[in-house]
């Protein structure tokens, strides 16, 4: 025997969808009333089957399109970003030249005696650094 907890829960998940419970009793004399027989319900099923197949089908060759014209759309993307990421790269390698050229610079700057030697040759010699 079924567990009646199922039945309840498919009644309360049919109550939630707006789907009125229709016991055994009631199917049957609908049944009786419009002259159906078990063959006649197979067979309904049948067609609805086959058009929720036929559906499901024509969905999953929308979705197969869609996909197709998206990785279409965005095949180019992939060599447009490895373009973007050479170009940044050598961006790195000229800002690492400025780098160093003012490194140097500051370098040459910051040895303020040799400059000013090099403006007045007749300076007293330098000092010793111990």
């Amino acid at each position: 025997m079924a567990n009646p907890r199922t039945f309840a829960t498919v009644n309360h998940i049919r109550a939630e969808l707006g789907i009125p419970y229709v016991s055994r009793l009631q199917r049957d004399l609908v049944l009786h009333y419009f002259g159906m027989e078990q063959a006649d319900l197979d067979q309904i099923k049948g067609i609805i089957d086959a058009s929720l197949e036929t559906h499901l089908a024509s969905v999953h060759e929308e979705i197969s399109d869609f996909r197709a014209d998206t990785d279409r759309r965005f095949a180019g993307v992939d060599e447009n970003l490895d373009n973007l990421k050479d170009g940044v790269t050598a961006l790195e390698g000229k800002f690492g030249g400025l780098d160093r050229r003012l490194d140097s610079e500051l370098l040459d700057r910051n040895n303020l005696e040799d400059r000013v030697r090099s403006v007045i040759p007749n300076l007293p010699p330098r000092p010793q650094r111990i």
